[in-house]
């Protein structure tokens, strides 16, 4: 990852307000407020460049980004075009095509970033002479570093909308598609895919579970409601303030598949949706373990230790609310609720089904977990093998 050189970023970008910090996979945050997300649509959000640059060097970031806001500014992103340190001609020549005089090595040291003057368009994306490009002038940030491929004035871009308008007639699609939905000019697939936000919150990034994320257009009101279940189960008694630096964390990572809706429009449906939920995340979950019921003998998980103990109450409390219906848990909440570590307790379960205690009805898959059935004891006379 490249270090900023901030003495080399453009001077009609450091005269403007319109500043932020980011980290990990490029998400923004203000840098007037400490481990504060940022937003493209929310200018209390952003900083002046020497904020910016301060919150950079005291550590906590990896760069700095300019936010877009169609006031002229343009942003020209060639993605995978520089190899050990030398763009590829092609992608020169593109630059030269649209007019950027200002062009820099992108954060990872693998693209092209140019900067410039042109005309408010709808953003768009596609390749162009054999080279990956997105255009843009608004509802977007950009990551700057100030690695200079040229550091020329930002001037008008004579061809900024001409390239815009070869990518929508060679890949008409685009032309409709809403890609102004991502707050990172930054080419990763990552920032917008759900595989992406699983590896993230699996080390704490995120303070709500993949689920609660649209997986498509079409899931934005119920992928909000399952947000409004956890958060409400999870953080009953937040404040507001809390409650919306959480909902525009969601907001930034949903924006990929829910178009171009503006915050405002996702935290008023979050309020509807927290006012409508009756049962919040966990609670089930806690009347149904409010008493757990004692093993019967021909279970012999003490052999296992306590926590094996435990946990087949646990299984045994799930299937008893249940009734007749298969019952799901886990591994990470089966984990949390006796003190193991998730990997302990999946092997736990695991051993649970070999032993006969526990029956497979589903097998889960992605974020779906198994579904178990508890077994029925084995008749009289039968041997359980030991």
């Amino acid at each position: 990852m490249l270090t900023p050189n901030f003495a080399k970023m453009p001077s009609e970008l450091r005269q403007r307000d319109r500043w932020v910090c980011w980290k990990g996979k490029k998400i923004p945050f203000s840098p007037t407020a400490v481990n504060s997300p940022a937003s493209v649509n929310d200018p209390q959000t952003w900083g002046t460049f020497v904020q910016a640059a301060t919150a950079y060097e005291e550590g906590g970031y990896l760069g700095v980004g300019f936010v877009l806001a169609a006031d002229g500014i343009a942003a020209v992103d060639l993605d995978k075009c520089v190899h050990d340190g030398v763009p590829e001609k092609s992608a020169v020549r593109l630059m030269d095509r649209i007019g950027c005089q200002y062009v820099e090595v992108s954060p990872s040291g693998t693209g092209l970033r140019g900067f410039g003057v042109a005309d408010n368009i709808k953003g768009t994306k596609g390749i162009v002479d054999g080279v990956r490009t997105e255009l843009y002038t608004g509802k977007r940030y950009v990551t700057l570093t100030g690695h200079t491929i040229s550091d020329g004035p930002l001037v008008s871009l004579s061809g900024f909308s001409e390239v815009a308008e070869t990518i929508r007639k060679t890949r008409p699609t685009e032309a409709t598609e809403d890609i102004e939905d991502t707050e990172d000019i930054e080419d990763t697939d990552s920032i917008s895919s759900v595989s992406y936000v699983t590896s993230v919150s699996s080390v704490g990034d995120l303070p709500f579970p993949v689920n609660c994320l649209p997986k498509d257009f079409g899931n934005r009101n119920f992928a909000i409601f399952l947000l409004a279940r956890y958060l409400k189960g999870t953080m009953p008694t937040a404040s507001k303030q809390k409650l919306k630096e959480v909902v525009r964390l969601w907001h930034q990572f949903a924006l990929p598949k829910i178009g171009t809706q503006e915050f405002e429009v996702s935290w008023r449906d979050f309020n509807v949706a927290w006012h409508k939920v009756k049962s919040p995340h966990g609670e089930v979950l806690s009347m149904a373990l409010s008493t757990l019921p004692e093993l019967p003998d021909w279970m012999n998980c003490v052999e296992y230790g306590s926590k094996a103990v435990q946990l087949m109450r646990v299984c045994l409390a799930l299937q008893a609310h249940h009734g007749e219906q298969p019952f799901f848990i886990g591994g990470r909440t089966a984990g949390g609720i006796v003190a193991l570590h998730f990997t302990d307790a999946s092997k736990l379960m695991g051993l649970f089904v070999a032993e006969g205690y526990l029956t497979i009805v589903t097998k889960g898959a992605g974020s779906k977990a198994t579904r178990y059935r508890i077994s029925q004891a084995p008749s009289k006379g039968a041997a359980h093998a030991n």
